[in-house]
């Protein structure tokens, strides 16, 4: 077990890598820019919008969409394409269980061979990240309004989990603020809305930031999504997460197939950052609308279980230093595992 461990420990280092060019590329905080131009997909537009009525109205199709989802349980692989500290090209891949509950509450666990690596969570008001790899195991937790570059650092999260949602296409856009405008290059339109910084990034006199949803006509739902900040000739890149296919959602579980009505949501997402080698893709399968347990979505429910061996407040006053004790550990199994380490759901 001791040798196994030290190999998921050095799996993790390395994925974790991407993460935080990652997280680092999300948050605007990364050193340089990219030394390539941000993509067609983004820069490829008319200078001119058409009437914010149009924004309107892919805004509330969109939105309708989401909300007939409700809820997902679903499995999937998460796949890391990144280069090493010694420039060699690598890859990391992992087994994916997601859970998500419109309209923040969200699950994002990295497991291999059956025991998890990571679990990343959300609900409303907070983020966190349950590091089991490490030798001395950790729960990481802040608020969504307060994260800042040194915590992202910390906790090398992949994306911020609101942001995750966002790339998901499970985040609800604004009904109004937005534009549309028409690619040159293609049928397509492209939606763009104003994208809030957190509060611990924010500074006077910093650019603009914006989501942009790319839309063909015809369907409700955006094929790119990508984080742009600055606008015209000084617009670059932060992030694209490119939607390859979207797949229907269960509605019953004791339904084999999708019926011809049920919700369609992303269920292969590619996220690159330009101008680097580094590349995250996640693929779900089998999509169920399943309530999940309410623990699921509760930070104090996975540290009981889950037995980290400290807790840190991330938005402590004294930055970082107010490790608190975990909770008290839950009852072992006969096995001499920790309870509920291998399946919550």
């Amino acid at each position: 077990m001791g040798r196994f461990r030290a190999h998921n420990a050095a799996a993790r280092g390395r994925a974790a890598g991407l993460c935080a060019v990652v997280t680092l590329s999300l948050l605007g905080c990364g050193g340089t820019p990219p030394e390539t131009p941000p993509s067609n997909v983004v820069r490829g537009s008319s200078p001119s919008p058409v009437p914010a009525a149009e924004y309107s109205d892919f805004a509330a199709a969109h939105n309708a969409r989401i909300a007939r989802l409700g809820r997902i349980a679903s499995r999937g692989v998460v796949n890391f394409y990144f280069t090493d500290a010694e420039g060699d090209e690598r890859f990391e891949q992992g087994d994916l269980n997601l859970r998500y509950e419109a309209p923040n509450r969200l699950a994002f666990v990295i497991k291999k061979v059956g025991e998890t690596y990571v679990w990343i969570g959300a609900d409303a008001t907070r983020y966190w990240l349950i590091d089991l790899l490490s030798d001395e195991t950790a729960a990481y937790v802040g608020r969504h309004d307060r994260l800042t570059l040194e915590k992202a650092r910390r906790l090398t999260l992949p994306v911020a989990p609101q942001d995750l949602m966002t790339l998901l296409a499970l985040r609800p856009m604004p009904a109004s603020g937005g534009d549309v405008r028409r690619s040159q290059h293609s049928a397509d339109l492209l939606l763009r809305v104003p994208a809030e910084r957190p509060s611990g990034v924010r500074a006077e006199g910093d650019p603009s930031r914006y989501w942009i949803y790319r839309f063909s006509p015809e369907t409700d739902r955006p094929r790119m999504i990508a984080l742009v900040e600055g606008d015209g000739s000084e617009q670059r890149t932060l992030l694209i997460a490119q939607i390859d296919k979207y797949s229907q959602v269960r509605q019953s579980t004791v339904q084999p197939m999708p019926s011809r009505d049920d919700p369609w949501t992303a269920s292969r997402v590619d996220i690159t950052v330009p101008g680097e080698h580094d590349r995250m893709t996640i693929e779900l399968d089998d999509m169920v609308a399943r309530s999940s347990r309410p623990s699921v979505f509760s930070f104090e429910s996975r540290v009981g279980a889950l037995q980290p061996q400290r807790v840190v407040e991330l938005d402590a006053a004294d930055r970082f230093e107010a490790d608190v004790p975990a909770m008290p550990p839950s009852p072992k199994r006969s096995d001499d595992r920790p309870a509920e380490r291998t399946d919550p759901w």
